[in-house]
């Protein structure tokens, strides 16, 4: 997506520039193909603009936030609702691409050191000296919480994985109030832990929330039992599923985000305000973002225009002519996300499955792909190819060598060349005939004349979207951090 940013602004108001990877793509994907406009209204001036308090800032058409506590549930993880937990509840581990590559960002979450065993069996984290917005500090206690709760309900968990979080930590210890300790069932890859795992982890105000019913005493043993955690979870999603009472609800209230949640209405309408007892290094810069629901992209683009929204969406269509919103204020600008598009094949299809086992087919097939085009005609530039699993950008750790540079460009000719060395003949009618069935269905481990190993990719990767970010780079651009939902990063 292209962004669009407001006039310069002072340096005391000016807008944080981060962003959280996995962090708010409010319209990343093929689904949302739309540019995000960012600046002032059309009747706001440069100096009416710095010294703005608060922002209008548009949701993606039909994106109604609709969950509030951080444990999701089936149908609840939508970037909307996980980026505006976010605000209000920072991570354990925050991992992402918003300082221009891909890592941890100690300034986003809760702990301050982070330290794996030489066996890297286990790993001891301290935190940082954080309070929750009721004055109690935040405890190693609020990280065994989430693990209680999560291991009695991972039926209801929806970012539960069988083997992987928290089925892969054995034993979870808290040999103090600010140090946790985490043993693996086996050995992982560190990195892979931090960017994977430890960033689904979300301390709980165990102090607040630890009890069944409105007016139990919060409990924190109680979680420690199986049956206990059950009740507490099923308590805390019934309470999360009353939206009417979203910004009365004393549980909810009780954070340790830059932000606390001061309006919500049924509609989607949502009203964050800076937390003034927030004491992390993430403060919020503005003091309002009114996030403003849409139900169609017209309705939106419409809001656009009459400079209702700081912040807002257009469709691809739209960089066609950039200049009609750059006439009113705006600057379209790409929202970069960490993230990939891709063609999968169905290898269990009773005719073409066995055919695109081949490697060799799958080769061909990708050097069919002209990824240029599809992302300068179809995106309008809003895009970038994509090699392999990983993005291409930011730059990370993860991309290897093979993936850099694109293994298997568009060209018609290698892919002639790959089917006729494998017995394929062009048809009449400008198709192919395959060889017979057997020798279509050779060893999917066989290597093509081209010298293709099976590192090669499986599937041809269509130009990956390239959203579009508001200017400053942020899809939270009133604090230095981005909204931020799970950074696992996505396949």
């Amino acid at each position: 997506m292209n962004q669009v940013s407001p006039a310069p602004q002072t340096k005391e108001t000016q807008m944080r520039t981060t962003q959280a990877g996995r962090a708010m793509r409010l319209a990343v994907g093929a689904a949302a193909a739309v540019a995000l406009l960012a600046g002032c209204s059309a009747s706001s001036g440069a100096d009416e603009s710095a010294a703005r308090t608060d922002v209008n800032y548009a949701l993606p058409a039909n994106a109604t936030p609709n969950w509030i506590v951080p444990l999701g549930i089936a149908g609840k993880l939508a970037t909307h609702n996980s980026a505006i937990m976010r605000t209000l509840w920072e991570p354990l581990v925050a991992y992402d691409g918003s300082e221009g590559e891909v890592g941890r960002v100690a300034t986003a979450d809760l702990a301050d050191e982070i330290t794996f065993s030489d066996d890297s069996r286990t790993v001891t984290i301290t935190l940082d000296d954080r309070t929750w917005s009721d004055g109690e500090p935040v405890t190693s206690a609020d990280v065994a919480f989430w693990f209680d709760l999560v291991k009695a309900n991972t039926d209801l968990w929806a970012s539960y994985s069988e083997g992987r979080m928290p089925d892969n930590v054995t034993e979870v210890a808290t040999p103090d109030e600010k140090t946790v300790e985490l043993t693996f069932d086996k050995v992982y890859n560190p990195e892979w832990l931090q960017a994977s795992q430890l960033t689904l982890v979300v301390p709980l105000p165990s102090h607040a929330w630890a009890k069944a019913a409105d007016d139990d005493e919060p409990d924190p043993a109680l979680a420690e039992t199986k049956d206990g955690a059950r009740a507490i979870f099923d308590y805390l999603v019934t309470q999360s599923e009353d939206l009417g009472t979203y910004a009365t609800n004393p549980l909810w209230q009780t954070v340790n985000g830059p932000y606390t949640l001061t309006g919500f209405t049924d509609a989607g309408q949502v009203e964050l305000t800076r937390n003034e007892t927030y004491d992390g290094d993430d403060a919020a810069s503005i003091d309002t973002v009114n996030l403003l629901p849409y139900t169609s992209t017209d309705a939106e683009v419409n809001a656009v225009r009459s400079g209702a929204v700081d912040y807002g969406y257009i469709p691809t269509t739209g960089l066609d002519a950039p200049e009609q919103y750059e006439q009113l204020g705006y600057t379209v600008e790409p929202w970069a996300g960490w993230s990939i598009t891709y063609l999968p094949y169905n290898f269990n299809h009773p005719e073409l499955g066995p055919v695109y086992r081949q490697l060799y087919v799958r080769q061909a097939l990708q050097h069919l792909v002209d990824q240029e085009q599809i992302s300068e005609v179809i995106w309008k530039g809003a895009a970038l190819p994509g090699y392999g699993p990983v993005p291409q950008n930011p730059e990370s750790d993860f991309l290897s060598a093979e993936q850099k540079d694109n293994p298997y460009p568009f060209d018609p000719e290698a892919a002639t060349a790959l089917l006729a060395d494998h017995g394929w003949t062009p048809a009449p009618t400008a198709s192919w005939s395959a060889p017979t069935l057997a020798r279509a269905t050779t060893s999917a481990a066989r290597t093509s004349s081209r010298g293709r190993s099976s590192r090669s990719r499986s599937c041809p990767r269509a130009a990956r979207p390239r959203p579009t970010t508001c200017s400053p780079r942020s899809s939270r651009p009133w604090s230095r951090r981005a909204w931020a939902s799970p950074s696992r990063p996505r396949r």
